[in-house]
């Protein structure tokens, strides 16, 4: 069975890929539980995890939290407001794409 996933309205997703070089796809939730931006057109892609951090706090919603989702990993990650992350493996692995990856 499949757990909820951790995200709601306001919050800010960060997803990280790091097949063949390390992007990060970064945009608002617009829809509880979202784990990909296969319906935003708000997504901004960045190379370096600071970049992405910064990115995130400036359109994260007051009182609202920013996640990471490693897509190759499928491991989720919340993001505190000094920039670390804390891992949340509780949460199911993401599957979004037709090949079982989240589309950034």
């Amino acid at each position: 069975m499949e757990k909820q996933r951790p995200t709601e309205i306001g919050d800010v997703l960060i997803l990280r890929t790091s097949l063949s070089f390390t992007v990060h796809a970064v945009g608002p939730v617009v829809a509880a539980g979202q784990h990909d931006f296969s319906k935003s057109e708000q997504v901004r892609h960045v190379a370096i995890h600071a970049e992405a951090v910064t990115t995130a706090k400036s359109i994260v919603a007051p009182g609202r939290r920013i996640y990471l989702l490693d897509i190759d990993t499928a491991e989720w990650s919340q993001i505190s407001d000094e920039g670390e992350s804390s891992r949340y493996l509780f949460f199911a692995h993401a599957r979004g794409s037709p090949g079982g990856r989240p589309d950034i």
